[in-house]
């Protein structure tokens, strides 16, 4: 499991802190922040990096990569990129958002695959409603970048569908943000620990490893 904290107030991003920390994974972080976003070193894209170093922890064919907010598509690519064996199922209620992702992954084929990124599914949806009629599989490494108001506590319930060893990860972890950082509080009080993954920078992303014995979200 990597564990990342990192907490830089005097450097307007982490981005260099991480590449160095991971320098087994910097050559293709950077080529992926050069395909995907057109520049090598991108200010800002620190929790774009910080999704492609723990995905890269899932790359199998068994893995199994849940993201909650597609958006345009650019997150679900990084995390793509790092895990092309893995399933990626990312999720977003807004169909304009979701038809951009669409445009993006086919207009950005970084594997050569046909059709390219198809290791991702897309599903236009709100994530509570797709996790009220889930049953499974369970998920190695969940993305929580959806809802930000009162209904985001409704997400906490996927950490239920994370496996043991597995990541979920919240962005957005910040003051300007409250219903985040409340609820993901609540997850971090009741597992009784500090975050595994932070970067306290760049829009604040947190995230917890499921550990054996850790309480389900109720």
């Amino acid at each position: 499991m990597k564990t990342i904290f990192i907490d830089t107030p005097h450097n307007p991003t982490p981005l260099q802190d991480l590449l160095e920390a991971f320098p087994d994974d910097a050559p293709g972080a950077v080529e992926m922040l050069e395909m995907i976003f057109g520049l090598p070193a991108l200010t800002r894209c620190s929790p774009t990096v910080l999704l492609y170093i723990l995905a890269r922890q899932y790359n199998y064919p068994e893995g199994r990569i849940l993201e909650i907010g597609t958006h345009k598509g650019h997150t679900a690519a990084a995390i793509s990129w790092a895990a092309p064996q893995a399933k990626i199922i990312t999720i977003d209620p807004c169909t304009e958002f979701v038809e951009q992702a669409k445009y993006l992954l086919i207009h950005h084929d970084a594997f050569g695959l046909n059709p390219p990124y198809a290791n991702i599914e897309m599903i236009n949806a709100y994530s509570w409603d797709m996790l009220a009629y889930y049953t499974g599989p369970y998920f190695d490494m969940i993305w929580v970048d959806g809802e930000h108001e009162v209904r985001m506590v409704e997400d906490l319930g996927w950490w239920n569908w994370l496996k043991i060893d597995g990541v979920m990860v919240f962005h957005d972890y910040y003051p300007l943000f409250p219903y985040v950082q409340g609820y993901v509080n609540m997850l971090r009080s009741r597992l009784g620990r500090e975050y595994d993954v932070a970067i306290l920078r760049d829009g604040g992303t947190v995230g917890f490893y499921k550990r054996e014995g850790d309480p389900e979200w109720t």
